[in-house]
């Protein structure tokens, strides 16, 4: 058997929320999942050793999606600015 568990704060559970979903609705016949929340949040997942590949292959995807969408994101909206004809005053988010 072949399993993961990815960790992450309460503030993003969500992300694990998304990954469990893609995960079960492309791969629900070929994995294991269970997750839960106490001070972390964490979501497990198993395979066989057979299906290995293919559900690291696609988990890898799907993170890269959670981190350009999720993560970026964040980043951007936090970080970025738009400053309007040289005026530090008439910042654009």
């Amino acid at each position: 058997m072949w399993e993961i568990t990815i960790k992450s704060s309460k503030e993003h559970s969500y992300m694990l929320e998304y990954i469990e979903k893609n995960l079960i609705t492309h791969l629900r016949d070929k994995i294991v999942v269970g997750k839960y929340c106490f001070f972390d949040c964490c979501l497990s997942v198993g395979t066989k050793k057979e299906n290995e590949a293919e559900v690291w292959g696609f988990l890898k995807r799907v993170l890269c999606d959670v981190f350009c969408q999720y993560f970026k994101e964040e980043f951007l909206k936090n970080n970025l600015a738009c400053f309007l004809n040289n005026n530090p005053y008439s910042k654009v988010v």
